[in-house]
């Protein structure tokens, strides 16, 4: 079955414009299942990954040694572009230049009464205004990634 054709088998049944689920219409439930659960996985990993908007040191390195040519040069304009990663996860980004692309969670400075430098969630809103949920956020960055033991 098709993806546009279990669609609109799916459509009849809602609309009552079919008999009771036959053979086919529960396979049409069953892609229309299976497509959600792979997009709610999908978003799920987007938002275990949105603590970065872009490669770190490492993931960069590990890019610019796979653009590697036969003779082991590496372009200047990738080289340039994981310098800019690396030094955009290390920047505080103030509100005022500009919001995270992307909803999720970002270490935030706060001013209240002091400075308060804490973990923040951002998102946008129906009406796509960013909100962070905290009245005064001054700027973010990416969270770090978390501390791991090296095994010896």
């Amino acid at each position: 079955m098709e993806h546009r054709q279990a669609i609109e088998l799916i459509k009849r049944v809602r609309s009552g414009d079919t008999c009771p689920p036959g053979r086919e219409t529960l396979e049409a439930f069953d892609m229309a299942i299976s497509a959600l659960e792979k997009q709610e996985q999908s978003n799920a990993q987007n938002v275990n990954s949105t603590h970065r908007s872009c490669p770190n040191a490492l993931e960069s390195l590990n890019i610019l040694e796979q653009a590697k040519d036969e003779k082991g040069r590496v372009p200047m304009s990738l080289v340039r572009q994981a310098f800019r990663n690396v030094m955009e996860q290390d920047r505080w980004i103030p509100c005022s230049e500009r919001p995270p692309e992307e909803n999720g969670r970002y270490l935030i400075t706060e001013k209240t009464d002091g400075t308060k430098v804490q973990e923040g969630y951002f998102c946008r809103t129906r009406d796509g205004e960013p909100y962070w949920g905290y009245l005064h956020v001054t700027a973010w960055r990416p969270l770090p990634e978390p501390y791991t033991e090296e095994k010896a």
